[in-house]
This record gives structure tokens, C-alpha cells and sequence, in this order.
């Protein structure tokens, strides 16, 4: 019997992305953590229009329980984000208010009282005007605005999480993931360095850098367990350079969804795999006009820098630990250094031991410390610039396979 090409390697010749999907029920769409958290951030009027495609989709929206514990995890920084962003605004305008009458005692000594008086009236129009622009976002009415677009996103998702992984499933796809990230595979190897740490929580443990990974496996147990035609993830994930592990690349152009992924996922639960940028999916349920698309890609920007100081953070405790570790092995070893015991000899012993192998650790975690800090300077900041305002949605193509 003949094999048919095109059985043999489905994923290759996998239909292009068509709207008509999104309303199909035999699509899933996967919303990532990304997408829920740039809600909080936008203005009000268009993290209305997200929750808003959100509930246009509602029979096919999914939500894998683990990026609903790491939008959990990350809200509140998002919150204290909007919180000093009113704080800024307010210092500008102090700032434009003190300039304008430090400008107007200058001027009093060389003006004549009716020129003085003229700009001082034009400087109160102009202040009165910048006081009505900014009411609405002072403190007290956008807190309250924020808080209705929280409680209208907890609407929209609230019966959309799937279930808590167990303890042993987690583990098990560590487990995996280590050889996964080892031969390059995707999802999630991008961030072997990236993230650093673990997360606790209801009675699970996972180490962060398998995050992508472990949702990744939900969204296959998921589309097989409802039998979906199609998955459509629905992430921001990958619009920078330095995070592609989700897309396969001909000469660094991203074409498609990483070969791997799509032949898991069509192997496991038979299903096709699309991945769409939050603009795009927002843009296909509803109206955005050229602004309102211009603050999204300024956005993801501004989450790419929130990430960066994140894992910067981290680093930074870590190596904070990992100097206090060190330390105190050798304060206890001063106190082993006179006593010719043999049990406290080999304990000395172990402490040397580990104290190297300390060592090395931090002099790995010095060096990325260095490299995150050169990496995201103003060249890098630039190029996001750039590669977001030439990044073409790779689900407004057919695949060129």
C-alpha cells in the first residue's frame, strides 16, 4: 500500500488560517497569560474591546490552569505598575505648573505689567485645560475604572480554567522537559535562562522555566480530551527577537508554528495548530482602529522591558542567596578548622566541596547577570522597535511549506 505525502506529514499541509475558525466549535482557542495580563495595563476603552472578544468567543475560549496561576502571580505588580504610572502624570504636571512660574517671576523683571498679565492668563488657560485632560486619570477614578475592567475580566474567565495538574504529572513533564530543552525542542526552551526559581501553590511545585512546557501539554490533553479540529493560541509570546522558541524560521523570518509543536499536537489529538498575536485575535471579533492597534504594539514593548526587569530581579536574589550560602559555609567551617574530629573532618570537607561547587554557580549566574543587562540596552530596546513594527502576523499567510 502507497503512503499518502500527505498523511505522512500532515502539519506540512495544514489549511491557512481562515476567521471563520474562531466561531467553529471544534476550535480551541488558548488564551496565554500575556493577554490577560495586558488588560490591566491598556486604557479603559480597549481592555473593554479584549474582555470583549473574550466573551464573543466565549464556547470556545480555554484557559490552562497554570497561566491562570501566573496571571495570579503577576497582577499585583501590574496594579503597583498603573498605580506609579498616575504618579508620574501627577509629578509631570507639578513639574509643567513650577516651570510656569518660575518662567513667569523671570519674565516680571524685563515685561511690562500688561505683557506680564496677558501670559499669565494665557499660562492659567493652558493649566486649566491640562487639569480637565487629566481628571480623568487621577488616582481615585482610574483605580475605580481598573477595578471594573478586573471584575469584568474575572467575569469573562471565570468558568473558562481547566484543572490543576497533579503533583506527579508535574514532574513527570520536568522530567521530559530537561531533554526537551536540551535538543532545542519547543515550547519553552528560550527559557531555560530566563527564568529562574519555582512556584508553589495549593499543594503543587514547579520550577518557572517549565511553565511554557507544562501549559503546552494542557493544551494537548485538552483539544484531545474534546475531540477540537483545531487549536488557536492566543499569545504575544514571541513578537521579540530574543524569545522564538514557539515559531519554525526560514533565514530568521518567522513562517509558521514550530514544526515539532504542530506534529505533537496533530499526533496526540489529531488537531491543527494556529498561533495568533493578541492584536490580531482582538481585531478579528472587533472593531480597532489605528490608535487603539498602535497601543497595543507599544504595549508589547513595554511588557518585553517588565519581563526583562523580572528576570533581572530574580537573577539578582538568587545570586544574593547563593553569596549568603556561601558565607555561611565558611563561618562553620572557621568553627571545624581546629578540631581533629573525624566525623567534623569530613563535614569540613563536604562544606569545601560545596563551597566550589557555590562558586561555580555564581560565577555562571554573575555572567548572565552581565549578559541581561547588556543585552536590553538602548540598542536592544530599538530593535524590538523595529522588529515590532515589521512583524508580520504569520497567521495572515499561507504557510510556504
Amino acid at each position: 500500500m502507497e503512503n499518502d505525502i500527505k498523511t505522512l506529514f500532515a502539519p506540512f499541509f495544514r489549511k491557512p488560517f481562515n476567521k471563520d475558525f474562531l466561531a467553529d466549535r471544534k476550535t480551541l482557542i488558548v488564551i496565554d497569560t500575556n493577554y490577560l495580563l495586558s488588560i490591566l495595563r491598556l486604557s479603559p476603552d480597549l481592555a473593554i474591546k479584549y474582555i470583549n472578544a473574550l466573551i464573543n468567543n466565549k464556547e470556545n475560549i480555554y484557559i490552562p490552569y497554570i497561566v491562570a496561576l501566573e496571571f495570579n502571580f503577576n497582577k499585583s505588580s501590574v496594579k503597583y505598575e498603573n498605580k506609579k504610572n498616575i504618579e508620574t502624570i501627577n509629578e509631570i504636571k507639578d513639574n509643567i505648573k513650577k516651570v510656569l512660574s518660575e518662567s513667569q517671576i523671570k519674565l516680571s523683571k524685563i515685561l511690562l505689567t500688561d505683557q506680564l498679565d496677558r501670559i499669565k492668563r494665557h499660562n492659567d488657560t493652558y493649566l486649566k485645560k491640562l487639569d480637565s485632560e487629566l481628571h480623568s486619570i487621577k488616582e481615585t477614578d482610574r483605580n475605580k475604572t481598573d477595578n471594573d475592567t478586573y471584575n469584568s475580566l474575572i467575569d469573562a474567565i471565570s468558568t473558562k480554567i481547566g484543572e490543576k495538574p497533579t503533583q506527579l504529572s508535574i514532574n513527570n513533564i520536568e522530567a521530559e522537559g530537561k531533554t526537551r530543552y536540551e535538543n532545542k525542542i519547543a515550547p519553552g526552551y528560550n527559557d531555560e535562562k530566563n527564568k529562574v526559581g519555582s512556584r508553589s501553590f495549593d499543594g503543587i511545585e514547579y520550577q518557572r522555566k517549565y511553565g511554557d512546557l507544562l501549559i503546552w501539554k494542557d493544551i494537548i490533553l485538552k483539544a484531545k480530551e474534546l475531540k477540537k479540529k483545531r487549536v488557536i493560541f492566543v499569545t504575544d509570546d514571541g513578537t521579540s527577537g530574543k524569545k522564538d522558541d514557539l515559531f519554525y524560521k526560514i533565514d530568521g523570518n518567522k513562517i509558521g508554528p514550530a514544526i515539532e509543536m504542530m506534529d505533537e499536537l496533530y499526533k496526540d489529538s489529531n488537531a491543527d495548530l494556529y498561533i495568533l498575536r493578541n492584536e490580531h485575535f482582538v481585531s478579528e471579533t472587533v472593531e480597532l482602529n489605528e490608535q487603539q492597534k498602535q497601543e497595543i504594539r507599544n504595549l508589547s514593548i513595554a511588557n518585553k522591558e517588565i519581563v526583562y526587569k523580572t528576570n533581572l530581579n530574580d537573577n539578582e536574589k538568587l545570586i544574593k542567596e547563593l553569596n549568603q550560602e556561601i558565607q555561611d559555609l565558611q563561618i562553620e567551617n572557621l568553627f571545624l578548622l581546629d578540631n581533629d574530629d573525624e566525623l567534623q573532618a569530613k563535614n569540613r570537607k563536604e562544606n569545601e566541596d560545596r563551597i566550589e561547587k557555590l562558586k561555580i554557580a555564581l560565577t555562571r549566574q554573575n555572567s548572565y547577570n552581565k549578559l541581561l543587562k547588556m543585552v536590553y540596552g538602548q540598542k536592544e530596546k530599538e530593535k524590538d522597535q523595529k522588529h515590532n513594527e515589521n512583524y508580520i502576523d504569520i497567521s495572515d499567510e499561507d504557510l510556504p511549506f
